[in-house]
């Protein structure tokens, strides 16, 4: 990463409610933890706790790993995604790649009204774009493809200590699809940038 200057456009996206089911889940939290590398990839960690209503077997996360802004298409390379439960201890996992995405699937057996909590780690290679004399992050947090609600979500973003905070501008959205509600909190310390939607 040779430009100075590094730009960053953060989406922060919410489901909206499920339906009553008898076999359903929601999300409690979603913490996401993302480092980023001088070689323009990621490390996302992806800490979820899980509320299971009836019987579960399996959870699965879907990745857009080519996407479209702006008129031109991105393509991303996603590797190495693992999943581990609380105690760091590795779930069966298996990756596919069904149409634009990456799907993480690991097996959560015995998960019966109880919550669950899991960690999907995976690299993000060619993450940062070039943009206007300056690298860009465009990243959508949650994702936009669970069927379940999420009750809190937060991001953590480590910067190269190559990166001065100073040369850093960040946005932020959050909301549904297409939103751009602004209501969350930004802190940065000396190399770390971090949100959380307001109360």
């Amino acid at each position: 990463m040779h430009r100075m200057c590094f730009g960053l456009v953060l989406l922060l996206l919410f489901s909206p409610p499920a339906f009553a089911q008898p076999r359903s889940y929601s999300i409690e939290s979603l913490k996401v933890f993302m480092q980023v590398h001088p070689d323009a990839s990621l490390m996302v960690d992806e800490t979820i706790t899980f509320l299971f209503k009836g019987p579960h077997q399996e959870i699965f996360r879907l990745i857009p790993h080519r996407y479209e802004r702006q008129g031109v298409e991105h393509a991303l390379r996603i590797t190495s995604a693992r999943v581990v439960d609380e105690n760091g201890q590795p779930l069966k996992t298996e990756v596919s790649y069904p149409g634009r995405y990456v799907k993480i699937t690991a097996s959560v057996p015995d998960a019966q009204d109880t919550k669950r909590t899991i960690t999907i780690r995976y690299r993000v290679h060619r993450a940062l774009q070039s943009a206007d004399s300056q690298d860009e992050l465009y990243w959508n947090v949650t994702g936009n493809e669970w069927e379940a609600p999420i009750r809190s979500a937060e991001v953590t973003i480590a910067l190269p200590r190559e990166v001065p905070m100073e040369s850093v501008r960040a946005l932020a959205y959050m909301g549904p699809l297409g939103a751009a509600r602004q209501d969350f909190t930004l802190n940065h310390t000396e190399r770390f940038l971090y949100y959380q939607p307001l109360r």
